[in-house]
């Protein structure tokens, strides 16, 4: 009874319970990541270094993510996770194993607590925000803050995304709509 609110762990959630959960909630997806009640397992610092291997913004909606980011989604749980357990966990203030071991995991962190450095895959600079009254940390340019309405257009977007520094979307002429977050 206790945990019947509890949500399906998120190494044991299936991809079509994830999907579903995802699709049908209009919350930014990292309160999402951290509601126990629909996923089990995932803290503020896990769901940073999840979103930041997705390159998916913190606040961006879920049910604004495309599939492939569904997709990229679910693998970057598993594969964040199974790296926090390998290294013991993250020891920030007062966590220790079963063992009276501190967690190594905040050693190996892609981007959590690293304020102002500079990201790890494009060199851009980490900026911290508070979502949820909770230390946030994405990288602008490989996180970005907008979402198009539909896949072709992410793809049109990405494509001129590459080709020169995003200032604004102005002068791009997307035959679809974007959505600012």
């Amino acid at each position: 009874e206790i945990l019947k609110n509890i949500g399906t762990d998120a190494l044991e959630i299936s991809f079509e319970e994830f999907e579903k959960i995802i699709k049908n909630s209009s919350k930014m997806i990292k309160g999402l990541l951290m509601d126990q009640s629909k996923i089990s397992g995932i803290g503020n610092i896990y769901a940073n270094e999840i979103l930041f291997v997705a390159r998916i913004n913190p606040k961006t909606k879920a049910n604004n993510l495309t599939n492939k980011q569904i997709k990229s989604l679910y693998k970057s749980i598993t594969k964040v996770l199974k790296r926090a357990f390998k290294f013991n966990g993250s020891s920030i203030s007062s966590f220790i194993t079963t063992k009276a071991q501190k967690g190594d995991y905040q050693k190996h962190f892609y981007i959590y607590g690293k304020n102002g450095k500079k990201c790890p895959r494009d060199k851009g600079i980490i900026q911290k925000i508070n979502l949820f009254s909770r230390a946030t940390y994405f990288c602008p340019i490989c996180q970005k803050w907008f979402q198009a309405q539909n896949e072709k257009c992410q793809e049109k977007i990405n494509a001129k995304w590459k080709m020169k520094n995003f200032l604004s979307f102005e002068h791009w002429n997307l035959p679809c709509g974007i959505i600012l977050q």
